[in-house]
């Protein structure tokens, strides 16, 4: 059976796609306690707050930035970032989940006004990503979209593991569940 191709997103199917995230991320992190937002749903896998500040830095170094930079300088070249060694420093666990928040709508916001102001010719620019190599503003926007997909799943999926978590926890105990742990 041949699989189609994936419809090619454009500019505004993204800005749309962003404006969503901007207005849905944050509600659903405030929403929370900060023992949710924080908490891990394994050793080994991140917090909510961490996933976002993920979001954050992929945004501001591969995405916004790459974009940014193709438009600034003809046959640009990605800085060099280490994400790991990003996510070391940030340590958005301890971070308040405003500050957070804060700085995801302020990136989120320049990111959508570069997308807003894209052209037929902007979209064909091209520049050299660290680990795509060779690639057009146009040719970022799929990976920009499938990036966000993941991570805002993640999340999302964190949150209700970890306060489903919490709330077993404490019934178990026989404690009142708070409502917004559950």
């Amino acid at each position: 059976m041949l699989i189609p191709p994936a419809p090619v997103i454009t500019a505004a199917h993204l800005v749309t796609y962003l404006r969503g995230s901007l207005d849905l991320l944050p509600s659903e992190l405030r929403l929370s306690s900060n023992d949710v937002v924080s908490g891990h749903p394994a050793p080994a896998e991140w917090c909510a707050k961490e996933c976002v500040g993920h979001l954050i830095e992929v945004e501001r170094h591969g995405f916004n930035g790459m974009i940014a930079g193709i438009l600034k300088e003809r046959d640009h070249l990605q800085p060099d970032w280490d994400p790991d060694a990003v996510h070391a420093t940030r340590n958005d666990c301890a971070g308040s989940v405003e500050g957070l928040m804060t700085e995801f709508v302020r990136l989120r916001e320049d990111s959508i006004a570069i997308l807003s102001k894209l052209d037929h010719d902007d979209l064909h620019r091209s520049g050299t990503h660290r680990w795509r190599g060779p690639i057009t503003v146009g040719g970022l926007l799929r990976p920009w979209l499938n990036h966000e997909r993941m991570h805002f799943r993640q999340a999302l999926a964190t949150l209700d593991a970890v306060g489903s978590a919490i709330a077993c926890d404490l019934a178990a105990r026989g404690e009142p569940i708070p409502a917004e742990d559950h």
